[in-house]
């Protein structure tokens, strides 16, 4: 609908914009649980509206993406800025958007504990925003070591 297009549109800008003008290396690593499962519930949400292609997808994906520049990353942020240049590359057209957002998470990555998020995010990263910035001789060594992370994970 117009209403839910225009709130994706402006949690984008919104969101844009507090990520472009904060250092993401400066990101304190989240301590409050009950936030850290709240975004863990939120991915399970993008899981189920990806799968129904409900329309507010990007609006759970952008909140997952505004507290981890407000309040701290966790082990879930990675997704959050994969799909968010999975979505600038995809539908805005904004490839070197699409790849800082990569970046961003393949950084945010290396510093998560947990390597449950790990295989997803490389794979959206390098399929979906690098693919586009990227020479392909490049990246064949990351698709090999996404897929051996994926099947050592499952």
């Amino acid at each position: 609908s117009f209403m839910t297009t225009l709130a994706v549109l402006q949690n984008l800008a919104k969101v844009k914009w507090k990520s472009k003008s904060r250092d993401i290396a400066k990101v304190k690593k989240l301590e409050d649980k009950m936030t850290i499962e709240l975004m863990k519930l939120l991915d399970k949400l993008i899981t189920c509206f990806y799968m129904a292609s409900d329309e507010r997808l990007p609006l759970v994906i952008f909140r997952i993406l505004d507290w981890s520049i407000q309040q701290g990353y966790c082990d879930v942020s990675p997704i959050a800025f994969a799909t968010t240049g999975m979505l600038l590359n995809g539908v805005l057209n904004d490839l070197q958007g699409g790849s800082w957002y990569g970046e961003q998470a393949i950084y945010l990555m290396e510093k998560a504990e947990s390597r449950s998020y790990l295989a997803r995010t490389m794979y959206i990263v390098y399929s979906f925003s690098f693919s586009w910035t990227k020479p392909m001789r490049e990246m064949i060594t990351s698709f090999l070591q996404t897929y051996n992370i994926a099947m050592q994970t499952g």
